[in-house]
């Protein structure tokens, strides 16, 4: 949502401030009654997204899908974060669970739900090295992207770019690390795909 991005944007970058943010909300998350399901939420994302430590946003996102298991974006972070700690069987066994809400009657949720769906299988066989198939899907989010944030965007260019990069399709892959560093963005990847362009640039 609105909210957790502009929050994420905030702290990015700047190193005291979010270590600051990361104890109040762990605080928060650990003492308060009733304040620790968003204090969860955020700390889920900046785990996850920002500090790329995904046991720690899995402890976070999961007693939330299983309080409120209809939920329909807590199951994409517990996803997520199960594939990037290599549980690839544990995310197979919650396909289901998050296929159901690419069929949500809200038509905004639907599509934001299949687009993180699609990111998700680009994201799995990348890590199980299936190139052409995390290129396939990367593709799909990226030639079908409608969400008002380009965040999923800026990933989806990036996992099809370390999957070109793979393959040896160096040229096509300098393309999606350009439009990465040139995104108006603050995830991690931005500085990675600015790193690689600049090493293959050299070459």
């Amino acid at each position: 949502s609105s909210s957790f991005i502009q929050f994420l944007s905030k702290i990015s970058g700047i190193k005291t401030e979010c270590e600051k943010s990361i104890d109040y909300l762990e605080t928060s998350s650990n003492d308060s009654y009733y304040s620790w399901i968003e204090s969860n939420n955020m700390l889920s994302y900046i785990y996850l997204y920002m500090n790329d430590e995904y046991q720690l946003a899995l402890d976070k996102v999961s007693p939330l899908v299983k309080q409120f298991p209809d939920h329909p974006f807590f199951p994409f972070i517990e996803a997520e974060c199960l594939l990037y700690l290599n549980r690839i069987s544990e995310f197979n066994d919650k396909y289901i669970n998050l296929e159901r809400f690419t069929n949500h009657p809200s038509d905004t949720i639907k599509n934001e739900c299949s687009l993180k769906l699609w990111y998700l299988i680009a994201l799995k066989h990348y890590i199980k090295e299936d190139y052409e198939e995390s290129i396939l899907y990367a593709s799909k989010v990226i030639d079908n992207y409608s969400m008002e944030f380009n965040w999923l965007l800026g990933l989806s260019h990036f996992i099809r770019s370390k999957s070109l990069l793979e393959l040896n399709k160096v040229n096509e892959a300098k393309k999606d690390l350009d439009f990465v560093s040139k995104l108006d963005f603050k995830f991690p990847e931005k500085e990675e795909a600015n790193k690689l362009l600049h090493s293959l640039n050299a070459k």
